[in-house]
């Protein structure tokens, strides 16, 4: 064999950085270890299997093909006696695919030949598939003719490259060929001599733009219209844009669908079910896609282990927001500790001090004023009236008593400039701690919801019912035995979305279990924001992001990951996430005056109504002390 085509094989592949390659072949054992020669200096790793002894009824790929890289480079010689019969087993086990980049290299340069036998193969739009042949050349023509086809070292030759691909013939794509580049060898090794199209200015996939030549099957998911409705009524339902809480999930992915068709450039064929799936892969939309009866389920859908056996995410393009919804319960105990949260017990132990050492130094102040000054107060003031007069100061009250002496004028404004200080930042302090928003509850897990004593409501949705009947994690297993299955009547949990969102407003600690997407917007109609701010959320399900995805033997993921990315990078994706997905509620915090609540003020009535009833209790203890003063002062003078 003429070096040349070694050092195009060897260059071919080196061109798409592959060094692992089998080669099918019926070469001369001699030609066989040249190359192997060859090839170990770039260390390569190699296989070489006889055309014409292969057993083309095993698990081919299994018995063949089976490797564990990126890509694994293979090359047919068609010029073999059962080339013909490979290259059809190769198109029946779909082997055709992205996983491997096939050079089929054709001596006689039978274009129509090619044509013929992968009309009709199972070639994909991932495909890497190279056809090539020589061009003639005087070398070749001696060799035909009987002349010694030994070449010398400045031989050269020619070869011209093919890309082949199809955009799925079981779906209708046709053959698409493409002329790529002329390749010139010799023994030395190889470059490209000229291109031949402008298929080198584009990549694989800038290549492959649009499937225009197909009709791509599609199941599309509608659960809120009959799924007996003529099929214009469902398209029309599914365009609309209004009322975007009403089978939101289904219409989103819709109309991204829609863009996704305008990217491909392809019809669809469009089979409705009124549910995405009796369990997580059979039945219904998924079902559908598990069986490779469609190629693309229109909506995103939800990672589970089992479907990841069929499945292959391709982008996260969504959320399924299950949540606990609830506002926070109102206590009816009472809560004095908000009097004296501006100050620690330590900073309260010495104002108190304070104000007794105080009190003190003004009443021998005062005594000291009556007998060594002329101006002074007509009475001597006692320790109690000097105690009030400091207590009253912490209060920001006046006093009737003060000092005339210069230092007890000092003292005295000491004391109010003291007091004043602390009252301020105490008042502040206090006033900031009854006026800020409502604490939020305190439960944040679905355990501790379980182990509370608040009622509970349900949204009645397929996903809910699954995943609380299937899930074996120990939180959901308490949560569905103590929430619904400890009720005498189960099925009263379940309530309608306006029923449970209104009883959420109307009944604070009352939890109501709902979907974000179509819950949230009515929501928002009949809450006030005060209301929204007050909600506390509790995820239901840890796993809330929904993938599009594809079976895992599809042809279409890169493809559709590609236009999946240009989406994203445009901002289109987000533009229909926002219309059409609400994730959160805006909390609004108003701007009317916030009222304290019995709860943080009762203690004051209770403190002012124990302070009187001390007050009378002491009044009559006098009036009696009085009265048998007075009695026993009538008898001692009787």
């Amino acid at each position: 064999m003429d070096k040349t085509l070694l050092n195009f094989i060897i260059n071919h592949f080196l061109s798409f950085n592959i060094n692992a390659v089998v080669f099918f072949n019926c070469w001369s054992m001699e030609t066989q270890r040249h190359l192997a020669h060859m090839v170990s200096e770039k260390l390569w790793h190699t296989r070489f299997v006889n055309i014409n002894g292969i057993n083309l009824d095993d698990d081919f790929e299994y018995r063949y093909l089976l490797h564990k890289r990126q890509i694994l480079g293979t090359y047919v010689d068609m010029n073999c006696n059962k080339s013909e019969h490979v290259m059809n087993t190769l198109s029946r086990w779909r082997l055709y695919n992205e996983h491997y980049n096939w050079l089929l290299y054709d001596h006689t340069a039978d274009l129509v030949n090619f044509k013929r036998l992968f009309m009709n193969a199972n070639l994909s739009v991932n495909a890497q598939l190279t056809y090539a042949f020589s061009k003639p050349s005087t070398s070749t023509l001696g060799a035909t003719i009987g002349f010694n086809s030994t070449t010398d070292n400045n031989s050269t030759q020619f070869y011209i490259k093919y890309d082949v691909f199809n955009n799925g013939r079981y779906l209708g794509g046709k053959l698409n060929m493409t002329i790529d580049r002329e390749i010139k060898c010799n023994w030395g090794g190889c470059h490209i001599n000229r291109y031949l199209s402008t298929l080198h200015l584009r990549s694989k996939y800038g290549h492959r733009n649009k499937l225009h030549d197909i009709r791509m099957r599609v199941s599309t998911a509608v659960t809120e219209r009959p799924i007996s409705s003529p099929v214009p009524v469902l398209f029309n339902f599914l365009l609309s844009e209004n009322c975007t809480d009403v089978d939101t999930i289904a219409r989103f992915g819709f109309h991204v669908l829609l863009i996704y068709k305008d990217f491909f450039g392809c019809e669809m064929i469009f089979t409705f079910h009124n549910h995405w799936g009796k369990t997580e892969t059979s039945g219904g939309a998924i079902g559908d896609a598990v069986m490779e009866r469609t190629e693309l389920v229109s909506t995103p859908f939800l990672i589970t282990t089992n479907r990841l056996k069929f499945f292959s995410p391709i982008v996260q393009t969504g959320s399924y927001r299950s949540v606990c919804l609830f506002r926070t319960p109102r206590s009816s105990s009472l809560k004095g500790d908000a009097f004296l949260q501006p100050f620690e017990g330590s900073v309260w132990l010495v104002f108190g001090v304070l104000l007794v050492i105080l009190a003190v130094v003004f009443w021998i102040i005062f005594a000291f004023e009556s007998g060594n000054i002329q101006s002074h107060l007509p009475y001597k003031p006692s320790l109690l009236a000097t105690q009030l007069m400091a207590f009253g100061s912490a209060c920001c009250q006046g006093s009737s008593i003060v000092p005339f002496s210069i230092g007890g004028r000092i003292a005295f404004v000491s004391l109010y400039l003291f007091t004043f200080l602390v009252y301020n930042y105490y008042t502040s302090i206090l006033l900031s701690t009854l006026l800020e928003a409502p604490p939020k509850s305190n439960i944040k897990t679905l355990g501790q919801l379980a182990d509370s004593s608040l009622e509970v409501g349900l949204e009645p949705l397929p996903y809910n019912y699954v995943f609380l009947n299937t899930s074996q994690l120990p939180d959901v297993r308490r949560f569905v035995q103590r929430k619904i299955e400890s009720k005498a009547q189960p099925s009263k949990v379940w309530i309608s979305a306006t029923e449970g969102v209104m009883r959420v407003r109307d009944e604070p600690g009352f939890v109501y279990v709902l979907e974000t997407s179509t819950t949230y917007p009515f929501l928002e109609r009949v809450f006030l924001p005060p209301e929204i701010c007050d909600l506390n959320e509790i995820m239901l399900r840890p796993d809330n992001a929904m993938y599009t995805q594809l079976h895992k033997n599809s042809t279409y993921k890169e493809f559709l990951r590609l236009k999946a990315i240009r989406m994203l990078e445009t901002g289109v994706w987000n533009k229909q996430l926002r219309q059409w997905i609400k994730e959160k509620l805006n909390c609004v915090p108003s701007i009317d005056l916030v009222a304290v609540d019995m709860e943080n003020i009762a203690p004051l009535f209770v403190m002012l109504l124990f302070t009187y009833i001390l007050s009378l209790a002491l009044l009559g203890l006098e009036i009696l002390i009085k009265r048998t003063h007075d009695f026993q002062h009538r008898q001692m003078l009787g």
